[in-house]
């Protein structure tokens, strides 16, 4: 793209204070009750609730200050973190490997974790053991 004259920003964001988790989230654990994604569904949602403790996010024009800092700027960074969290997100992205960092999120989200298992038997309880065959 520099070529052509165009710059490309990335704006990592953190928590942004906004209705969307809550929005979300009732609506997954009604279309997923019963069904294969259940625990999944309510793994996410105890791991938004976890994420969001309480503590407001950031506020919506605390991200727009920051994407309209890097379209005028002349010469913008690559990167800029934006919200609550960011920061320390950036910082994991850079200094683990891929298969750290997903580990690392969804520990923190309190999802399950996946594990290889090496069986046709499919666990009595999803939430405990993801299995790839």
């Amino acid at each position: 793209m520099k070529q052509f004259g165009i710059k490309i920003s990335i704006v990592q964001l953190g928590a942004i204070q906004t209705e969307s988790v809550s929005v979300m989230n009732e609506p997954m654990l009604v279309l997923s009750k019963d069904g294969p994604y259940e625990c999944i569904a309510n793994a996410i949602v105890r791991g938004n609730e976890k994420f969001h403790d309480g503590s407001p996010g950031t506020q919506p024009n605390a991200i727009a200050k920051t994407i309209s800092k890097a379209i005028r700027s002349r010469n913008p960074k690559t990167r800029y973190a934006a919200g609550k969290l960011a920061g320390q997100t950036f910082f994991m992205r850079r200094w683990l490997s891929d298969k750290m960092f997903d580990r690392t999120t969804l520990e923190c989200s309190g999802q399950p974790i996946p594990s290889i298992r090496r069986s046709t038997n499919f666990p009595s309880h999803c939430c405990r053991q993801i299995c790839i065959w």
